[in-house]
């Protein structure tokens, strides 16, 4: 119902999640000459995280709004950056959670009624659907496709990386959810 909403125009329909960056390398497996080793440097700690807002419209440029965060995204921190997105809404809007603590906590549900006046209503997945995000699918292919190597250099490299990939996600960076 809600996809048929967007498709006739009558709302912008977003995907919301949360992930979250570090210096230890997403890197499933690699090919190598036959004697050669390859190695990726891998620190612990630090953890860039990052909340998106994101469309998933079949055949058509997809749109990003993201926010990062270095450590932890609390209710605080939820409810700051779903502030700032409804500010920027021009049209109604729904936003698509999953049920994590930080979007069920007391703060964030005492805030729905308000961002419903201004236009941005919010609906829940199921619980345990990760499938039916598909904001999980750029989280999948910033670590394990597009990340570059080098981006494991050094916390600033890392953040540097993360940020190009949300900045030129829908150019350069692009999912076909068709």
């Amino acid at each position: 119902m809600l996809k048929h909403a967007q498709a006739q125009g009558l709302i912008d329909l977003y995907f919301v999640d949360e992930s979250g960056f570090s210096l230890v390398p997403y890197v499933p497996y690699a090919w190598q000459e036959a004697g050669e080793t390859i190695s990726l440097p891998s620190h612990g700690g630090r953890r860039l995280n990052v909340l998106g807002f994101m469309t998933a419209r079949p055949g058509t440029d997809n749109d990003l709004v993201a926010y990062t965060v270095e450590g932890s995204i609390d209710g605080d921190t939820f409810i700051a950056c779903m502030k700032a997105f409804v500010e920027s809404r021009q049209q109604p809007t729904v936003v698509v959670l999953d049920n994590s603590p930080v979007h069920r906590s007391g703060k964030v549900e005492a805030m729905l009624p308000l961002w419903q006046q201004q236009g941005v209503g919010v609906f829940f997945l199921p619980r345990y659907a990760p499938h039916l995000n598909p904001i999980e699918i750029l989280w999948r292919k910033m670590k394990y496709e597009w990340m570059p190597l080098g981006a494991y250099a050094s916390w600033a490299c890392l953040v540097e990386a993360v940020e190009a990939m949300l900045c030129q996600f829908g150019k350069e960076h692009t999912i076909n959810f068709a």
